[in-house]
């Protein structure tokens, strides 16, 4: 858990209480040595007692209206979707997936 990084979703500008909620609960799975978090949706959903359609939402609107999360679907070896890695890039520069890493450094 990033104590400055739920600090720092907490400060982030207007938003509804869902994308707030999901954005929080994003930063309290924040791990600064991975620079992403990986809980599942339904983990989130449990969290802060909201369905996970209302959480899907939220993480759309984070990523595509508020582009305050970076989201990178991650597949098994059996090509099977698991739980997705989550970037906060605003919060933690680092916080990118690998292809991404990879351009800024060309």
């Amino acid at each position: 858990m990033s104590f400055k990084a739920v600090l720092w979703a907490y400060e982030q500008g207007e938003m509804s209480m869902p994308q707030k909620a999901v954005l929080v609960a994003l930063a309290a799975h924040f791990n600064t040595d991975e620079h992403c978090a990986r809980p599942s949706q339904k983990l989130i959903a449990r969290e802060i007692s909201a369905s996970r359609s209302t959480v899907q939402a939220a993480m759309q609107a984070l990523e595509h209206d508020l582009g305050l999360v970076v989201v990178e679907a991650c597949l098994d070896d059996g090509g099977r979707q698991t739980a997705s890695r989550y970037y906060l890039p605003d919060f933690d520069p680092l916080s990118r997936p690998l292809a991404a890493q990879l351009e800024l450094s060309t």
